[in-house]
């Protein structure tokens, strides 16, 4: 082989290497959930029925607004993006620690694995829910871990939707995870905000999931090189959301 031809097939080859180095496109959709009106105040939680419990007070997490924003919005794309099997490598943790779930929302792509804690030296059982189905009911009778995924009976690569976890002993112990068929989802933080990462170019459509008010949707485009940004908003006379 002559040095032209070599040195042709080396650059070709150098050419390849770097192209295959280079990630698709990917952009990120961010946003925030605004709240508008009359903000229904936190309750404290009657708690008396357990000493350990009643050690420290607590406010009912259901709705937390803070300047205006909503936490704990569950915010997944569910149409333009095939289905797509979360793996055990991911996880996510829940903790009942002082008799409450935390985080109160969390939200995973199915297959994923969970973790859940009892760190509280008091029985506690996780009852966990599909709509009106039970999907598992395990009981911790003090500090322990359950570990639920790919090996267990109860794989969370069949769990779609929103699932409810709720303590039996406890009725004021519950929380939520939301469980997404693909990559694409988060939920709203302390101010409301949200991000999701790595989405490849295409229109979809957006919902947002609050255990209070209920199901949003709006409909993303996202471009090449850009940031779409959408915001939904709950309260009064607000019943729409949109995109910037």
């Amino acid at each position: 082989m002559n040095q032209s031809l070599l040195l042709r097939v080396r650059i070709v080859g150098s050419l390849l290497c770097l192209l295959s180095a280079v990630p698709a496109l990917a952009e990120t959709i961010e946003g925030f959930v605004e709240f508008h009106g009359l903000v229904p105040p936190q309750e404290r939680l009657r708690r008396e029925s357990d000493k350990f419990c009643a050690k420290k007070p607590a406010l009912d997490p259901s709705v937390r607004v803070n300047a205006n924003r909503l936490k704990d919005v569950w915010v997944r794309i569910t149409k333009g993006a095939p289905e797509q099997l979360g793996g055990p490598e991911r996880a996510v943790s829940i903790k009942q620690t002082e008799c409450m779930y935390e985080p109160h929302v969390a939200a995973i792509q199915a297959g994923n694995r969970v973790i859940i804690e009892n760190a509280d030296p008091v029985l506690h059982n996780v009852h966990a829910y599909a709509g009106a189905t039970t999907l598992f009911n395990r009981a911790m009778p003090g500090p322990g871990v359950i570990t639920i995924d790919g090996s267990t009976a109860q794989a969370t690569s069949r769990w779609n939707g929103v699932v409810r976890w709720k303590c039996d002993v406890h009725g004021w112990m519950t929380g939520f995870v939301g469980v997404s068929r693909n990559p694409y989802f988060a939920v709203s933080s302390d101010n409301g905000e949200f991000k999701i990462e790595n989405v490849p170019p295409g229109k979809y459509s957006i919902a947002a999931w609050h255990e209070k008010f209920g199901e949003k949707a709006v409909e993303v485009s996202v471009e090449p090189g850009q940031t779409a940004r959408v915001v939904f908003y709950y309260g009064q006379k607000l019943s729409e959301s949109g995109t910037h």
